[in-house]
């Protein structure tokens, strides 16, 4: 299987409150934002919304995330997310991404939001993802102390 991404939007964003609540980040600082479609086999199977603080990725719009993994970049930075909490929901498709995922009106999505945290605790990563629900399994493994 091939897995491609194609980059829709990249750049930095300011003053996005929710943005910036969600990477605990200061007011006015920025994030770098990178909007993918992520494909199997030229099929689309989902679309990432991804932003990462700024300051800890001074070059990160000379990558191309079409071709070089984002957590091999984050990796080589010393602010790979390690820990993640996630929240998954089923919900119907709506605009803003049917069109670019291909989906139709009665069709569903498992929507997932990513909050990465790197060894040393720093928030290095919120990500909005969309998938399609054909294209997903989900394994979970709970432990209790």
């Amino acid at each position: 299987q091939s897995i491609e991404s194609e980059v829709l939007e990249k750049g930095m964003v300011n003053n996005r409150k929710y943005v910036e609540y969600k990477l605990g980040l200061d007011e006015g600082e920025s994030a770098y934002a990178l909007h993918r479609l992520r494909k199997v086999n030229r099929e689309t199977i989902s679309l990432e919304y991804c932003y990462v603080p700024a300051k800890f990725f001074p070059d990160i719009d000379d990558h191309n995330f079409e071709k070089a993994s984002l957590y091999a970049y984050m990796e080589k930075q010393n602010h790979l997310p390690i820990v993640f909490e996630q929240k998954m929901i089923v919900e119907k498709a709506r605009r803003p991404f049917m069109k670019p995922m291909g989906l139709k009106e009665d069709d569903y999505v498992y929507a997932l939001e990513f909050i990465g945290k790197d060894a040393q605790g720093n928030i290095v990563e919120y990500t909005q993802s969309y998938l399609k629900c054909d294209y997903s399994i989900y394994q979970f493994l709970i432990e209790s102390k």
